[in-house]
């Protein structure tokens, strides 16, 4: 009787004959993509990604290649949407491969208001480079935990730094998620694709996440976090609605530090005209909670869906839980969720 896929993931990374370190973005989700293993193998219309994972999980030590782990959690985070939604009460069906560019998901109904979704698995700064160089410290890390244990330290500890926006200046630290947010959406959106139906873009946020995570990311700045009198860029707003000359909020380094680091310089991706096909962006966030979806859409959009479209509004509700907000920070009131 062969091994479920849940299973074989946790089996290929149990395989460690040779004490060789896990990527640590992958350890980072372990848990939650486990049980994406198991919403797939008991979903019958998820049966195309079986194979493929199948394969890669009988390959030794694959998550030390950059292609092949990034390959994964790109069908995972697609995977995971779908597990998400369908836990929401909402039935979504994966659109067959066509030779025009189409969605990957439909609302799983036949009226006319059903939307779309593409969803995409941001990757880390740097791509591949990036994978690589946290792979190595990972090694290393294991490295410095074994030389610990062999001199019979009794609790053996070790560091490593996940720089999944590559290393950052420290007065720009919050401009820099801005930017390689709204850079690496740019970058993953194709023509056709969202013009065809409402389509909205959902980002999957598992390798590169904005840091901070808490719905209160969804409003143009965050009140009250870490201390009372702080203000910060919602950096998921930003990703959104951002504008060229916005100025962006941060932390200051300590008192009588300016607590605006600069302007965004970059235009967001539902305020660009070049992607007005796109209806709105929906967000897989990460945090010790779990996996949420997050939402933001235009407000003039929103209006319509609510008074003439009450079946979309009631769809995109179930998928956010009110986790949304739009470009006039309407829905503000709601996000109180400190990151």
């Amino acid at each position: 009787m062969s091994k479920h896929l849940e299973e074989l993931f946790t089996d290929s990374l149990a395989r460690d004959e040779h004490h060789v370190a896990h990527h640590p973005l992958l350890m980072l989700r372990k848990d939650s993509l486990a049980e994406v293993m198991r919403f797939t193998e008991r979903t019958p219309n998820a049966s195309y990604a079986i194979a493929p994972l199948r394969e890669l999980f009988a390959i030794d030590s694959w998550w030390g290649d950059a292609q092949k782990l990034e390959k994964f959690f790109q069908l995972s985070g697609e995977l995971q949407f779908w597990m998400l939604a369908e836990a929401k009460g909402v039935p979504i069906a994966r659109v067959p491969e066509a030779k025009q560019k189409m969605p990957d998901f439909r609302l799983n109904s036949g009226a006319a208001w059903a939307p779309s979704f593409e969803v995409k698995t941001l990757s880390v700064a740097a791509g591949f480079r990036n994978i690589d160089a946290m792979m190595d410290g990972a090694v290393d890390s294991q490295i410095d935990l074994d030389a610990q244990q062999k001199r019979g330290v009794t609790f053996a500890t070790s560091e490593q730094e996940l720089t999944t926006h590559g290393h950052t200046d420290f007065e720009r630290v919050v401009t820099t998620m801005c930017r390689n947010l709204i850079d690496k959406t740019q970058n993953n959106i194709k023509g056709g694709q969202y013009s065809a139906a409402t389509t909205f873009l959902v980002l999957n946020l598992m390798l590169i996440d904005s840091a901070r995570t808490g719905n209160s990311m969804l409003r143009p700045v965050t009140p009250g976090w870490p201390n009372a009198w702080s203000v910060n860029t919602g950096v998921l707003w930003t990703l959104g609605f951002g504008h060229v000359d916005q100025f962006v909020h941060s932390e200051p380094e300590f008192e009588g530090k300016p607590a605006i680091e600069g302007r965004l310089g970059r235009q967001g991706i539902l305020e660009n005209p070049d992607y007005q096909d796109v209806k709105g962006i929906l967000f897989v966030v990460h945090s010790h909670r779990g996996a949420a979806i997050y939402g933001l859409w235009r407000s003039k959009d929103h209006t319509h869906w609510w008074d003439h479209e009450q079946d979309l509004a009631q769809v995109l509700v179930k998928l956010t839980q009110n986790n949304y907000n739009d470009e006039l920070d309407t829905y503000g009131f709601n996000l109180t969720e400190a990151p």
